[in-house]
């Protein structure tokens, strides 16, 4: 998703009005941010599909992994890709996605912290 993200970000700063066709990064944030946490389907689209639920992954490499992804998952596979292959179009597209996220993750946690928030109850919260 990153790398398909990354080609549609609206990363230029210099215009104050940004382009319609592109995506904002605050709303791509908010997504990223939206993945890690459990969403009620007002509309219950799941019950549309006709499989067994809960939902299970086909490959088994996602079986044991958590149903959530966090900012700093995101982060972290970012992070892994680019180290990986720094100098491939994927690992641009990383540091691209890293570029956008990381300002925006930045003053989250400042706000959260603001909000007289314990700093280490916080982290934990995100490293679950």
């Amino acid at each position: 998703m990153s790398g398909s993200a990354a080609l549609i970000l609206d990363i230029d700063s210099s215009s104050s009005i940004g382009d319609a066709s592109r995506v904002q990064p605050k709303a791509f944030f908010q997504l990223l941010q939206s993945l890690g946490q459990y969403i009620v389907d007002p509309l219950d689209i799941l019950e549309l599909v006709d499989a067994e639920k809960p939902l299970k992954a086909l490959d088994f490499c996602y079986q044991m992994d958590p149903e959530a992804l966090t900012i700093l998952d995101a982060v972290s596979l970012c992070v892994t890709v680019a180290a990986y292959a720094a100098d491939s179009q994927r690992g641009h597209q990383m540091l691209t996605i890293l570029e956008t996220i990381l300002p925006l993750f930045m003053k989250h946690m400042q706000n959260l912290t603001m909000k007289n928030y314990d700093l280490p109850k916080l982290l934990m919260l995100y490293l679950k």
